[in-house]
């Protein structure tokens, strides 16, 4: 998150090098935005790293 906002000059330091990604990229039209009581990050848990989140899991 550093990082990200170094980046972005919202705050002041050194970001260091971009690195290269550790898997293939998808676009954001597999982004949802949801309500939720409180703050914090939905994580959908799967069995192997990588697979794909279908529509009602």
């Amino acid at each position: 998150m550093l990082r990200f906002l170094q980046r972005r000059g919202a705050i002041t330091g050194d970001p260091g090098a971009v690195l290269e990604p550790r898997c293939e990229l998808t676009p954001l039209d597999g982004v949802d935005a949801l309500t939720t009581p409180a703050a914090g990050v939905l994580v959908y848990r799967k069995q192997q790293l990588g697979d794909a989140v279908a529509t009602g899991e």
